[in-house]
This record gives C-alpha cells, sequence and structure tokens, in this order.
C-alpha cells in the first residue's frame, strides 16, 4: 500500500486490530493472518470488510503478493536459509 510509513509499521503488532491504523490497513492485516493461519477463503465478515476497503483487483494484488512473501519465507525456513541476522535497509518509498 502506498504511503507506508514508520509510524505505520510501529502499529503493525500482534494487536494490530486494535491499533491506531486506519480499518482499510487493519482488513489487509486481518487478510494477511488469514493467509498465514492456512489461506481458507475468508469467512463472511472478512470478506464484506475487504470488499468495502478493496476492489476486486486490489483484492487480487493483495492476495497474490501476500501469497508469494509467504511462500518464499517458508522455503527459506524449510531449507534451512533463514538468516540468523538480517540487516537493515532504510531506502525512500515511492
Amino acid at each position: 500500500m502506498a504511503g507506508l510509513t514508520e509510524d505505520l509499521v510501529d502499529d503493525i503488532t500482534d494487536d494490530h486490530q486494535h491499533s491506531a491504523l486506519s480499518d482499510r490497513y487493519k482488513t489487509a492485516l486481518a487478510w494477511a493472518d488469514n493467509l498465514l493461519a492456512g489461506g481458507s477463503a475468508p469467512d463472511a465478515d472478512l470478506e464484506a470488510r475487504l470488499r468495502a476497503h478493496f476492489s476486486d483487483a486490489e483484492i487480487m494484488e493483495l492476495t497474490y503478493a501476500m501469497g508469494s512473501f509467504i511462500g518464499f519465507a517458508k522455503q527459506l525456513i524449510m531449507l534451512g536459509l533463514e538468516p540468523e541476522e538480517m540487516p537493515i535497509y532504510r531506502g525512500p518509498i515511492p
């Protein structure tokens, strides 16, 4: 999502659904949580939230991006390639 800031990242915690994030961000994170938990179809409440905040194309793009990152992360873990430390890069966000 465009406009990601350090303050927004700070609000992404285990309790992000009760944070100061906008409902749009909370919905995207709820969708990510659902995908991480096994990737089942959204329940009626989550589907309604997704459709209230995102177009069909945006839902597809979110799902594809999240699925790609989750899949790559799982591959690294399974192959034992997860780094013990990861350098932090701070670059401009377009």
